[in-house]
């Protein structure tokens, strides 16, 4: 339209004037912030609803009389700026108030909704969306912002005393928490869309473990329990049935940036579609209570933090993806749980209570600035796997047996239907898997491999493997693979005397690092281990006794299947020289070290296999009884 007018302006001079009006109106509007260029509230005439505007901006809505409580208001638009909006409830005495946008217009909260006379709950559904961008909600006990479409479900569960519920159906739009965010002080917040965004701080500051945050994402059924009284902060009022129409999210049901935040008693997130599910780059903070998250759909945290005061528990029906996050339960467990793989890079899990961590394989990676660790306090580590479990230069370690987890057989317990994989790297920090105060106990289906990195109990160390235990040092191969390199040269001097010069090398190549030692150890308990086959080379198996009651602990019993092979690794370099010239001289030199190839105990050493047993280089040191039982 500005197009054509400038086309008229061009043709006939006298319009000129009214082209510069219309300039200035379309820059006006271009640099006019996107609140004020929305409606206020506007009622569409379908209930009983008035609004009146004061000379500030601010408007008040005469809400509806009740049916059962619930006073039901439509609207053209709701949209609240700076000068802020109130819903006037005195007379009407709602229990809750809900206001619905029946238009195709979205809603912009910019200011602050408060409640005249008593205070009610609160929901405001718009199908066409929703942005809170420095909003808040003052005299509400509870809220609830969809973008479901609603209907009213009419009952008299009590004889005589009609109730009135909400029913929330769910399958678009989204709900966008802007830069300014959302802060208020009520029981409890639900967002419940299709999507949600928060792209800025969300606060609840009503100081109370069971005032909360909840965000239900994806296609959804909703009911909200009107009978709830907007004072109630023990029970809940949300009822949510997963819709029957199933849904694969084409991007992420709840996302996170990093200027975004949760903060609340409570936090709990719910995504009801498969595909993207959670992606979080903010913090998020149950400051008296637990965090809870339950997703149908994949879950990403990257540089951020997630605190609960109390229990964190995230239920996941696909993989979850931990990169330079910290995730900690202050007084409570944490139980981590996917159906696909759980990978933490960079990240850390803490928790004062009990840690479950299971998966359809779990690994532990350090990054460039920091290792990954999962550890508990005061009781024991269960993680648990239908692929493998890997500890690549990072810290798993459990303080005792949790005695409330039958799962949990000590400080650490590893139980992986695959591989096990404890591993340090050259330029990397140890791979560590510690039981402070008790047992570690691994299991796999497949092999378990400790690979220049630590297995350590205080107390008992159990391992026992459907394939291969592998206690392995690397070591770079020397030249000639450490054989010796011979060489001879001979010569006639002053014609009748033969020179002779005879010598050989010998390089055993090096360690990939000295300090990176593979250990498999029970300080004050015994190591039992049993496999297909059992390879220590250059490690250690080591068993020590209780200082304070010798007869407790020092003991190692390895049973191999196939063959048992202990071996020690030489490094550095040998050289041999003789020369002969009228008489002959000698000289060599060395720094050749023997490393590990030793299984040592304080008590008893029972070495069983039914192949071989090769004890090659290495050594067995008992205190008390060496027995072998080998094949050959």
């Amino acid at each position: 339209m500005f197009r054509n007018a400038r086309g008229r302006c061009a043709g006939h001079g006298k319009l000129r004037p009214q082209h510069h009006r219309v300039k200035l109106i379309v820059v006006w509007l271009a640099a006019a912030p996107l609140g004020a260029s929305a409606a206020g509230i506007a009622i569409d005439g379908g209930t009983a609803t008035t609004v009146s505007t004061a000379a500030n901006g601010h408007q008040t809505v005469n809400i509806a009389p009740t049916v059962a409580g619930v006073s039901n208001n439509t609207y053209s638009s709701f949209n609240v700026d700076a000068a802020g909006a109130s819903l006037n409830n005195v007379g009407i005495n709602a229990r809750t108030i809900v206001s619905q946008v029946t238009s195709t217009n979205p809603s912009i909260i910019s200011g602050r909704i408060d409640v005249l006379g008593s205070r009610a709950n609160v929901v405001l559904a718009n199908p066409n969306g929703i942005t809170v961008n420095g909003g808040s909600f003052v005299n509400t006990g509870r809220v609830a912002l969809t973008t479901g479409r609603v209907s009213f479900k009419d009952t008299i569960p009590v004889a005589g005393i009609p109730e009135r519920d909400i029913v929330l159906d769910t399958s678009t739009r989204t709900i966008v928490v802007g830069p300014q965010g959302l802060a208020s002080a009520l029981i409890g917040l639900d967002l419940i869309a299709k999507n949600v965004q928060i792209n800025g701080p969300l606060t609840n500051g009503f100081t109370s473990q069971t005032a909360y945050v909840r965000a239900v994402a994806g296609n959804s059924n909703v009911t909200l329990n009107t009978a709830v009284s907007p004072n109630d902060n023990s029970n809940d009022w949300l009822t949510l049935s997963p819709s029957t129409s199933a849904a694969t999210a084409s991007s992420f049901a709840i996302d996170i940036i990093a200027a975004g935040s949760l903060t609340s008693g409570r936090v709990q997130l719910i995504v009801t579609d498969k595909g993207p599910g959670v992606r979080s780059a903010g913090p998020m903070n149950a400051s008296l209570g637990d965090f809870t998250l339950s997703s149908n759909g994949a879950v990403q945290f990257s540089n951020t933090s997630l605190t609960a005061q109390n229990n964190l528990d995230l239920q996941v029906q696909d993989s979850l993806t931990l990169s330079d996050t910290k995730l900690k339960a202050n007084s409570g467990a944490a139980t981590l749980s996917a159906s696909g793989a759980v990978n933490l890079t960079g990240s850390s899990l803490l928790a004062n209570a009990g840690i479950d961590v299971s998966g359809a394989g779990i690994a532990l990676a350090q990054d460039a600035t920091a290792q990954s660790v999962i550890a508990w306090t005061t009781s024991g580590v269960v993680l648990t796997s239908t692929g493998d479990i890997t500890n690549i230069g990072s810290l798993i370690q459990g303080e005792q047996k949790n005695t409330l987890d039958t799962a949990s057989l000590g400080a650490v317990t590893l139980k992986a239907t695959g591989n096990v994989l404890n591993q340090s790297t050259p330029t990397g920090q140890l791979g560590v898997v510690y039981g402070a105060n008790g047992d570690v106990s691994v299991t796999a289906g497949g092999s378990v491999t400790n690979q220049d990195a630590r297995m350590l109990s205080n107390q008992n160390l159990s391992i026992i493997a459907g394939g291969d235990v592998d206690n392995i040092v690397d070591h770079s191969a020397g030249v000639n693979g450490g054989a010796p390199v011979s060489y001879s040269d001979r010569s006639w001097r002053l014609i009748f005397v033969e020179h002779r010069d005879d010598g050989f090398n010998i390089d055993y190549g090096a360690l990939a690092d000295p300090d990176k030692l593979s250990y498999l150890s029970a300080n004050v308990g015994n190591v039992t281990i049993a496999a297909q086959n059992v390879h220590n080379i250059g490690g250690t198996i080591l068993a020590q006794i209780d200082p304070k009651n010798p007869t407790v602990g020092g003991s190692i019993s390895i049973t191999a299947r196939v063959q048992l092979l202990t071996q020690g690794i030489f490094t550095g370099q040998a050289s041999f020289h003789r020369t002969c010239f009228f008489f002959c001289s000698s000289s060599s030199s060395s720094n050749v070290q023997a490393c590990g190839g030793v299984i040592q105990a304080n008590n008893n050493i029972t070495l069983k296999s039914n192949g071989t047993y090769l004890s090659l280089h290495g050594g067995e040191d008992a205190g008390k009884c060496l027995k072998r039982n080998g094949g050959g």
